[in-house]
């Protein structure tokens, strides 16, 4: 259902990019909405650059809304705090973790205040992931903490297992290989079983964490698995990234 929810969007983005363009120019908070309720959708596709510019303007024009309060003032929370999270982990994708990380924590702010435990997970699991790269192990596993958490009893599993990647970070970290190697078996065989997007990320960033440390058999395992995934769904983008990766393996 999700596959073809995408491409459905694919096929009709022209007229995707039409509407962001009326919206962000006469009703900001719509085009606020929209923008961030793509956040699967921006996750999938190749048009980042794109995504990383709507998601910044609608940002923009709705900083000049009026905050209003009670119930008006939780929903833009609740839409704010979607797009900056989809914002965040778009930053993080491209390598830019420190913006990733102050977008990401005004996110779970905004979350935390209109009480969306979905969008408080997704961009808990977009700052863990982040904080590996920045090479904080302290923020990082309070951050995966809470996510999981969250995660566990909310049952969401998808997003659930979008913390394997920080977890195995963080084993690998505090010198626990058996918990390491064992995260990354639940990694590989949750990445074969669910197809969802959120997903897509947990192969390819497990392979860079091996090769990092010179685990280099596991790391081409894991971006030749990557690779096939962004190759399967033409994310040419994306496989570039897995490209340059096998490159250093």
């Amino acid at each position: 259902a999700v596959w073809q929810w995408i491409e459905r969007l694919e096929a009709e983005y022209g007229n995707l990019r039409a509407a962001l363009e009326w919206a962000l120019e006469s009703r900001p908070e719509d085009a606020l909405r929209l923008a961030g309720n793509l956040f699967v959708f921006w996750h999938a596709s190749a048009n980042r650059p794109e995504a990383n510019r709507w998601l910044q303007g609608a940002l923009a024009r709705s900083d000049a809304l009026p905050s209003g309060s009670g119930e008006p003032a939780a929903d833009l929370a609740q839409v704010k705090a979607m797009a900056l999270a989809s914002l965040g982990e778009l930053f993080g994708r491209e390598g830019e973790v420190a913006t990733a990380r102050s977008v990401l924590s005004e996110a779970i702010v905004l979350a935390r205040a209109a009480g969306d435990d979905f969008m408080l997970g997704v961009a808990l699991s977009a700052l863990s992931t982040a904080l590996t790269f920045l090479n904080d192990l302290a923020a990082c596993r309070a951050a995966a903490e809470e996510g999981v958490a969250l995660t566990r009893r909310t049952g969401d599993k998808i997003i659930l297992a979008s913390f394997l990647p920080a977890l195995v970070w963080i084993q690998s970290q505090e010198g626990n290989p058996a918990g390491r190697q064992a995260l990354v078996d639940e990694a590989r065989q949750l990445s074969r079983e669910v197809t969802h997007p959120l997903l897509w990320q947990v192969p390819l960033l497990i392979g860079i964490q091996a090769r990092t440390r010179g685990d280099l058999t596991t790391a081409k395992s894991y971006l030749e698995e990557s690779l096939a995934r962004f190759d399967a769904v033409k994310n040419q983008q994306s496989e570039v990234m897995v490209r340059s990766e096998l490159g250093h393996v």
